[in-house]
């Protein structure tokens, strides 16, 4: 069995995305947009992994859809950027 090793550290958003191979983006759908957008060349070659559903707070203490019914958010997120492979 390998050993996993154990380490951490802080890092800035450039800074992670340059040491990592794998991102994990957990946080709301337009923030995914938003770090896509601003970061799309540094993500170039790195399997990314964007856990968001379309969803905002509505103003009765739930959720609303925030794109249209005949959008898919996976169309979406790759739109922005520069070569998606999925499989």
């Amino acid at each position: 069995m390998q050993q996993i090793r154990r380490s951490g550290s802080t890092a800035g958003i450039s800074e992670a995305i340059k040491e990592a191979d794998f991102i994990v983006m957990a946080v709301w759908f337009d923030n995914i947009k938003e770090l896509l957008k601003e970061y799309s060349k540094q993500l170039e070659g790195k399997t990314i992994i964007a856990q968001s559903n379309p969803i905002a707070p509505d103003d009765k203490d739930g959720f609303k859809k925030i794109i249209d019914s005949t959008s898919s958010s996976r169309q979406i997120l790759s739109s922005l950027l520069r070569v998606v492979q999925y499989s």
